[in-house]
Formats: C-alpha cells, structure tokens, sequence
C-alpha cells in the first residue's frame, strides 16, 4: 500500500528521480519531469495542474501547498545555436530550487528560486529571487510585501525604502540572466 495518494492523469516522468513523502497529495493533472531530482516532502499537496521541471533538484519540503497552476522549474531551455530548433538544444542552467516546510504558492504562480519556510507567494506572481523565511511575496516580479518579526510576533509591511532596495537586487539579478 502506497504512503501518499497520486490522483488521476498524472504524468510523472523518469519515475526514479521523484521521492514522494509519507502522506502527500498529487492532484489530478499534475506532471513532473524529473530530469534531475524531485523531492516532495511529507504532507506536501500539489495543486491540479502544476508543472515541476528538474534539471538538477527541485525540493518541496513538508506540508507545502502549491496553488493550482503553480509552475516550478529550475532549468532554462538552450535557445543560443540559431541553426537548431530550441527543442534540439536541450536544457542550460540547472539550479536547486528549494521550497521551505509550510510555505504555500498561490493559485498560477511561477517559482524559479527558492523559498525559505513558511513563505507565501501570491496568486499569480513569479518569483525570481530567492526569499528568506517568513516572507510574503506578490507580483512580477514577486517582490517581498511583509515580513514576520520574531521581536513584535507580528507580520509588518516593508517600507518603500526597502522595496526599492530589492527591486535594484532583481534588476541586477535579470541582467545577469540575460547576458
């Protein structure tokens, strides 16, 4: 008897590379292709419709929600020889992208880095920069919102000073990217 439960029209691909946690839930319509390594952590519940490419890992810890739609990929495809077609060029840049226990994603987001514990990301935001733990991100590209503050026990917005500091770091991440 299986320890977590695959719905229907599920497509799974290279099967020896996904780890499935006790307990977790694959909604229906989910594929993942696991190039590289795909760890579901124990509780973990993955939306109808999400997407999870691997070219090197992608690990969800435990009890993380992805939102239906969700997209979480750490690879790019190789677009750079203009005499092949892009889908005979393979993949470029695998990365690890991690996912913290108890974070959720939104409905249709877009994760491309990590995610430290119980973040939330907002429907349908990308996410482009790593975030630390207990951040609440929105938008595209997903900036921080608030912030948990251990000292207060409270979650606070940040500031537009700080906003804007970020902003410079994803710009600068961008061009890195793209060049």
């Amino acid at each position: 008897m299986e320890e977590y439960l695959i719905y229907k029209n599920c497509d799974l691909r290279n099967r020896p590379n996904i780890q499935i946690g006790k307990g977790a839930v694959i909604q229906e319509s989910v594929w993942i292709d696991a190039r590289g390594k795909v760890i579901i952590g124990e509780g973990s519940n993955i939306g109808r419709r999400c997407v999870i490419g691997s070219g090197k890992l992608v690990k969800i810890g435990k009890k993380v929600l992805l939102g239906p739609g969700t997209y979480v990929n750490d690879m790019d495809h190789a677009y750079q020889d203009i005499t092949k077609p892009i889908m005979d060029q393979g993949i470029t840049n695998p990365r690890p992208i991690k996912i913290g226990d108890g974070s959720w994603t939104g409905i249709n987001s877009v994760v491309r880095a990590s995610m430290g514990k119980n973040c939330v990301l907002g429907a349908n935001s990308v996410l482009t920069h790593d975030l630390p733990d207990y951040c609440m991100a929105a938008g595209q590209p997903a900036i921080i919102r608030k912030q948990y503050d251990p000292k207060t026990k409270k979650w606070k917005s940040l500031n537009w000073i700080n906003r804007i500091g970020l902003l410079r770091k994803v710009k600068k991440y961008l061009a890195q990217l793209l060049h």
